[in-house]
């Protein structure tokens, strides 16, 4: 069987079995064929030839990383969280966030910010500045934050003992 990858003006525009009109063939082997089907941003047309996308790795984590900054929890969601792992209510965590430092204009402004937001913010979206002020302050990693995000399972919020590790919090 032979496999064709097509491209026209530059681009890579599908893939088949059979030649396609008016397109730029690329005769290609099927692991390439079936790798470009499962994956077509990883491959790109470069002086008439398929090759790898060099970029492809830092754009998946780019991606990824949109992805993670527009997830996002109700405000009940959240305290629930908080409430199960830490018994920490809204009234606990204002003053927590009040203890943050104001030793320059960015802290104090970082902190007018963090306790409107606290005190405003009907949903809470993981890529909010706020989220990881949250983090720190609780000593939450940035890790159990996106997870805690990604299935509002409040295990994620627990405190971690120095020698404890991942798979057993999960447990």
């Amino acid at each position: 069987m032979t496999y064709y990858i097509f491209a026209d003006n530059g681009l890579l525009n599908g893939a088949g079995q059979c030649k396609c009109l008016n397109m730029a063939n690329i005769e290609v082997t099927e692991f390439i064929y079936n790798d470009y089907i499962a994956t077509p941003n990883k491959y790109m047309y470069e002086e008439d030839e398929i090759v790898l996308n060099p970029n492809y790795e830092e754009e998946q984590r780019q991606k990824e990383q949109e992805r993670k900054a527009m997830l996002n929890l109700t405000r009940g969601d959240v305290f629930i969280g908080l409430i199960k792992a830490r018994m920490m209510d809204e009234n606990t965590l204002r003053a927590q966030l009040e203890q943050m430092p104001e030793e320059t204009d960015e802290q104090k402004i970082e902190k007018m910010l963090a306790l409107n937001a606290l005190s405003n913010a009907l949903n809470f979206h993981r890529g909010h500045s706020l989220v990881n002020i949250i983090g720190q302050q609780l000593g939450i990693s940035s890790e159990n934050l996106d997870m805690f995000f990604e299935t509002n399972d409040y295990h994620y919020l627990l405190p971690v003992e120095p020698d404890e590790t991942e798979e057993e919090i999960e447990e």
